[in-house]
């Protein structure tokens, strides 16, 4: 039997008397990840992943004979974010032509309306879902660390946001949307540095001239006092997304390069496994950087970018440092956006969304610790690393003089410690002192829901049943104790009983991770690179019928001796999920309140493909007449 797991950390509201439903929470518990049963499959959709396989087919079959590795393509090039739509045409292979042809008659004779008799939430959970999307009042988004969901009463966020945004330190307010504003510099910039033969011609893919405002929003920090947000900025299409994507692609391998840098839990787990203390009595700290995205000074960040790309000047580039730090300067220098119909630039820092957000903070940070260390005249620690902003250390010595040295080294740069001689959290390790050495556990934070995705979602089988797994291994891994682990894994499988997961699934996935030691799991899979050509199909029942039809067809290209050797392996079959509840309820932009607006509006969600062919307007033309929408009941919203 599950034990008992306090559910009111699934559903976390603010104020923690905001009244929900019964059936909204039920809706809620479920998680964001949680995708809900359509009755049918989107037809357009389904044929429309069709036509992308077969054009993949196509187009392996005309470039069978050049080498897929090279591409004439440079790396400006590879940015551009216009793809290709040109397909071959048909004739070259009859065969293929043939299996196309009879995929889509036999797709055809399919019963692709079929309806789903059995569905994953009841019917007062589906209305309660309807009232929660169209609930103006509710601000819905996943805890910043946790993963509960969290039902923010709109006053109260926006107050929150507007709270933040007051810091003239770090925003400043703007008159009205300077998106056009900003894709003019960019564009001035970009053709100066080309025509100053700083970049080459194919560098104006760096352009985005279909940029839009980025939108400002904020993940609610359950764990801390107060609720306060974290800020994030949506800058998924904002002017400078691709300048700042072609700059992490050169920032990255320099951060890798630090001799702080922990690229994950895995590598934390090794390195404190390898570690031994001088003599007894150490200690072990962490240490955090308060609000590290938005403290760094612009010019401190862009001095450290200079260092490091000039000690990796022998990486070969397409452009000067000069004219990297000028490209990273625009991106720092031109983020704005929009929170609750106002407009703001930010003016410290760089925003937590950017690209190249995390590789500028953790190179910022590199530089930093590199002029502390270098300055401090005392002991230094034994060991000292780092993830982006949370640092760990330990030492046989006094940490006190280094900590202080360090929370006092920079004006902007406030640091949070802990230190112990037992026991200190970081990331998602709970790390211990034995003796001379370094122990390791799993570590939870008290807000932290447990909630993996639930069973009854509309997932692949496969997916789901490889999850129990997969969190069983990430066990193996951290814990460094046998009697620890096992006592770790019967916990979890009980947080898997309560999101709804047969025992047979759980039981089949611990018989298999006790038969792996904690040396194999912490071994790098080594993933095969696959030749296969995929379909990728939006996951619903009637989809595995489609798939089935176009691998039993797949012989007609088999037993064709000229295209056999083409297609000599069978396609792959991919699932992309449907849209989940954080895809239904969770906007970076806030709803709005006025249930007096009418027409025909567009929903200005960042990906929707609809919006750019909407046209906004309060009245429906007739041949005759002109008829306007009187009632906000009858609104048509472009999504």
């Amino acid at each position: 039997m599950p034990m008992n797991i306090d559910t009111s950390k699934l559903v976390v509201t603010i104020p923690e008397d905001l009244v929900l439903t019964e059936d909204e929470r039920s809706v809620l518990s479920k998680g964001l990840s949680f995708i809900p049963q359509q009755k049918y499959i989107d037809e357009f959709d389904a044929k429309s992943d069709l036509e992308q396989y077969y054009r993949r087919l196509r187009l392996k079959s005309q470039f069978h004979d050049q080498d897929s590795t090279v591409s004439n393509r440079d790396e400006f090039q590879q940015l551009n974010r216009k793809k290709s739509n040109w397909t071959p045409f048909p004739g070259k292979f009859a065969s293929l032509d043939l299996y196309i042809q009879k995929c889509r008659h036999d797709i055809e004779q399919l019963d692709i309306k079929q309806r789903v008799k059995s569905r994953n939430m009841s019917a007062r959970e589906l209305s309660a879902l309807r009232t929660l999307k169209n609930n103006p009042n509710y601000v819905i988004k996943r805890a910043d660390k946790g993963g509960a969901t969290v039902v923010w009463r709109k006053d109260l966020y926006i107050s929150e946001g507007e709270r933040q945004l007051s810091d003239r330190a770090t925003y400043q307010p703007l008159p009205n949307d300077p998106t056009s504003k900003d894709i003019d510099i960019v564009k001035t910039t970009i053709k100066s540095l080309i025509k100053n033969n700083q970049l080459p011609a194919t560098a104006n893919s760096l352009i985005n001239t279909d940029g839009s405002c980025a939108n400002w929003y904020m993940l609610p920090k359950i764990h801390k006092q107060s609720n306060p947000g974290r800020p994030i900025v949506s800058a998924c299409n904002s002017p400078t997304v691709v300048i700042s994507e072609f700059i992490d692609s050169i920032l990255q391998p320099i951060v890798q390069k630090l001799p702080t840098y922990i690229k994950d839990t895995n590598e934390a787990v090794k390195l404190f496994e390898n570690f031994q203390f001088r003599s007894m009595g150490g200690y072990i700290f962490t240490m955090d950087v308060k609000s590290l995205y938005t403290s760094i000074p612009i010019n401190d960040g862009l001095i450290a970018l200079r260092h490091y790309l000039e000690k990796d000047i022998n990486q070969p580039r397409m452009c000067s440092v000069e004219t990297i730090l000028r490209l990273s300067e625009l991106v720092l220098t031109t983020t704005a956006f929009a929170f609750n119909g106002s407009y703001y630039r930010q003016i410290s820092g760089v925003s937590m969304g950017s690209k190249m957000a995390p590789s500028f903070a953790c190179l910022f940070m590199g530089y930093l610790e590199h002029n502390i260390f270098e300055q401090f005249e005392r002991q230094k620690p034994e060991l000292f690393k780092r993830y982006i902003d949370d640092c760990i250390g330990a030492t046989s010595g006094s940490t006190e003089d280094v900590l202080d040295f360090a929370n006092n080294y920079h004006p902007a740069i406030e640091f949070t410690y802990e230190i112990s001689s037992k026991s200190v959290a970081f990331l998602d390790i709970q790390l211990s002192i034995d003796n001379l050495n370094l122990t390791t556990s799993v570590h939870y934070k008290d807000t932290d829901a447990h909630t993996y995705l639930n069973y009854a979602s509309s997932h692949p089988p496969s997916c789901k049943r490889a999850i129990p797994y997969s969190q069983f291994l990430r066990l193996r891994r951290i814990c460094s104790s046998n009697e620890d682990f096992k006592l770790r894994t019967a916990e979890m499988a009980e947080f898997f009983y309560q999101r709804g997961y047969p025992n047979d699934i759980v039981d089949k996935s611990l018989d298999k991770i006790h038969t792996v030691t904690h040396e194999e799991a912490l071994i790098p899979k080594v993933h095969d690179v696959s030749d296969r050509t995929s379909l990728v199909l939006t996951f619903h029942p009637t989809s595995k019928k489609i798939a089935k039809i176009v691998m039993d067809n797949y012989h007609i290209l088999e037993s064709d001796p000229v295209t056999k050797n083409i297609f000599n392996v069978h396609p792959m079959i991919s699932y992309k999920r449907d849209r989940n509840l954080k895809d239904q309820l969770v906007n970076s932009k806030l709803k709005s309140s006025n249930h007096n607006d009418v027409g025909m509006t567009k929903c200005n969600r960042n990906r929707c493909k609809t919006c750019k062919h909407v046209i906004c307007t309060s009245s429906i033309i007739g041949p005759r007449t002109i008829n306007p929408i009187e009632s906000a009941e009858f609104n048509i919203v472009g999504m």
